[in-house]
C-alpha cells in the first residue's frame, strides 16, 4: 500500500536522453554466444538471454529459470518497484510456467478479505475478471493488463482441468476497514452474550488504512494501548472457548477470525512505526503477520499444494536481515520467515531492471538502477532480457551488489535469491483502476 522509497530520477540530464546515452555502444548480438533452445543463450556463464515477449509459458527460453527453481513447493517471485509493466508480463509467464509444471497456489501481496472475490471469480469464471479486480480485490499497482490476461489464462485452465484447479490468496495484512467487521460479525453470531464487551473493547482501534501515508491520523499511545488490550481480550476469550466457538460456527469460522485478529493487531502497530518513522519495525510486524497469515490459510485450505508467492522483492528475500544500506536494513521478511519455516523448500526468484518506467500516482515515473549495480553490469551486457544464476562464478557466489534499485539494497544475491530475471526496459504498466 506504501510506498517504501521513492524512485530515481536521473539528473543533469533528460531521463529519455540518459537512456539512449547508456545504450550507447551496447552489442547486442556475439557469433561465439552458445544456444540452448529456442531463444535461450548463455552470454557469460549461468547467464541466459530470453525472449520476453514469447507468446506460450511452456516455450523452452525460460528452462534454465525453472531447472534452478526445481521442485520446490513454496517460490517467491518479487520486483523491485510496483507498477512496471515488464515486470508484470515477465512475472505472468513465470507463473504460467509454474502451473504447468505443478503449481496450483498464486498467492499475492493483498488484502486477504477482499481477495476471496478473485479466488471465487477462479472457481466459477462467471462474469469478467475485472469486477472481481475492483474495489481493492487486489491493490491497484498489481491490477494492470498483464493481470487481467493471467487471470483469463488461469480460467482456462481451471475449466480444461475441473478436478486439479488454481486457487488465489491474499496474504497481506493491512485491512483494518475489513478486519475489524469480520471480528465483530464472528463474535455476534458465536456468542451474543460476551461479543458487546468484546467488540468494544476495540472502540479506541484505528479501523481504516489510508491511500498514502499523508493521509494517517494521529494514533495517541493511550489509544493504542486500550486496542491492544482489547485484541488480547478477543485473542483469550477465542483460545479459552474454542470448543464452544467452533460448535456455534465452524472450524473455518474461528480460523477466519483468528486471522482478523493477526492482520488487526499488525495494523495498530505498524501505525505506531509508521508515527515513528521506525521503517524497520513497519516491515518486522507486517512481515511477520504476513507469513502467519500465509501459514493458516495454507494449513486451512492448500497444505501440500506447491505455491507462488508474488510480492516486492523485498517481501520475498530469503535472508533480508543480511541485506544492509537502505531503510528497512536488519529487519525480516516474508520470505525470510517461510525459509526459517520450510527451509529448502523455499526459493525466490528477484525481478529487476535497469530502466523502469512506472505508473503509480504520486511517484517518479522513471527509475535507473546504477551503473556499480548488479543491473549495471547486466546491462552491460547489452540484452534485453536475461534470466541469471546467482550461483555462477560470473557473479561469484559471495560478492556484494547492490540490487534491486530502486528500493533494494546490498546484498550477496544467493543469499537472497535463486534466481534474477533481469529487464533492460521495463514499460509503465497499462493500469485497469486509474
Amino acid at each position: 500500500m506504501f510506498a517504501s522509497r521513492t524512485a530515481i530520477r536521473p539528473k543533469g540530464v533528460g531521463w529519455a536522453l540518459a537512456f539512449v546515452v547508456a545504450m550507447a555502444g551496447c552489442s547486442t548480438h556475439d557469433d561465439s554466444l552458445e544456444y540452448h533452445g529456442s531463444g535461450t543463450v548463455e552470454i557469460v556463464p549461468g547467464v541466459y538471454s530470453f525472449s520476453d515477449s514469447a507468446p506460450a509459458p511452456s516455450a523452452d527460453d525460460l528452462s534454465p529459470l525453472f531447472r534452478w527453481i526445481g521442485d520446490a513447493q513454496y517460490v517467491g517471485l518479487g520486483e523491485s518497484v510496483h507498477t512496471s509493466g515488464g515486470f508484470n508480463a515477465a512475472k505472468a509467464r513465470i507463473v504460467k510456467g509454474l502451473i504447468e509444471r505443478g503449481t496450483r497456489v498464486f498467492a499475492l501481496e493483498a488484502p486477504r478479505t477482499p481477495a476471496a472475490r478473485v479466488e471465487q471469480h477462479l472457481q466459477t469464471c462467471q462474469g469478467p475478471v475485472r469486477d472481481a479486480l475492483a474495489n481493492r480485490g487486489i491493490y491497484g499497482s498489481f491490477a494492470d493488463d498483464n493481470m487481467e490476461a493471467l487471470l483469463g489464462w488461469i480460467c482456462e485452465f481451471n475449466t480444461a482441468h475441473p478436478t486439479d484447479k488454481v486457487h488465489f490468496y491474499g496474504i497481506d495484512v493491512q485491512q483494518p476497514e475489513w478486519d475489524y467487521p469480520e471480528l465483530e460479525a464472528f463474535m455476534a453470531a458465536a456468542n451474543p452474550q460476551d461479543s458487546r464487551r468484546l467488540i468494544d473493547g476495540l472502540r479506541s482501534c484505528q479501523r481504516e488504512a489510508p491511500i498514502t501515508r499523508d493521509q494517517t491520523k494521529p494514533y495517541p499511545k493511550s489509544e493504542l494501548e486500550e486496542c491492544l488490550r482489547g485484541l488480547d481480550a478477543v485473542d483469550g476469550y477465542i483460545a479459552e472457548n474454542r470448543a464452544q466457538l467452533e460448535a456455534a460456527s465452524s472450524k473455518d469460522g474461528i480460523a477466519r477470525a483468528e486471522m482478523a485478529a493477526i492482520s488487526f493487531r499488525s495494523w495498530q502497530t505498524e501505525l505506531e512505526a509508521i508515527q515513528n518513522n521506525d521503517e524497520k519495525t513497519v516491515r518486522n510486524v507486517r512481515d511477520v503477520a504476513m507469513h502467519r497469515i500465509f501459514r493458516r490459510t495454507r494449513d486451512l485450505h492448500f497444505a501440500g499444494k506447491k505455491v507462488v508467492i508474488s510480492a516486492h522483492n523485498t517481501h520475498v528475500t530469503a535472508h533480508n536481515h543480511e541485506v544492509t544500506d537502505n531503510p528497512i536494513a536488519g529487519a525480516t521478511s516474508f520470505g525470510t520467515e517461510l525459509a526459517k519455516e520450510v527451509g529448502s523448500a523455499y526459493v525466490a526468484v528477484g525481478v529487476v531492471g535497469y530502466y523502469m518506467e512506472i505508473n503509480r500516482p504520486g511517484h517518479e515515473p522513471v527509475a535507473m538502477a546504477s551503473a556499480t549495480s548488479l543491473e549495471g553490469k547486466l546491462h552491460a551486457l547489452g540484452h534485453p532480457s536475461l534470466i541469471v544464476d546467482t550461483e555462477s562464478p560470473w557473479i561469484g557466489k559471495e560478492q556484494v551488489y547492490m540490487v534491486g534499485e530502486p528500493e533494494g539494497g546490498n546484498m550477496v544475491p544467493s543469499h537472497q535469491y535463486r534466481a534474477l530475471v533481469f529487464l533492460e526496459h521495463s514499460p509503465p504498466m497499462k493500469a485497469l483502476f486509474w
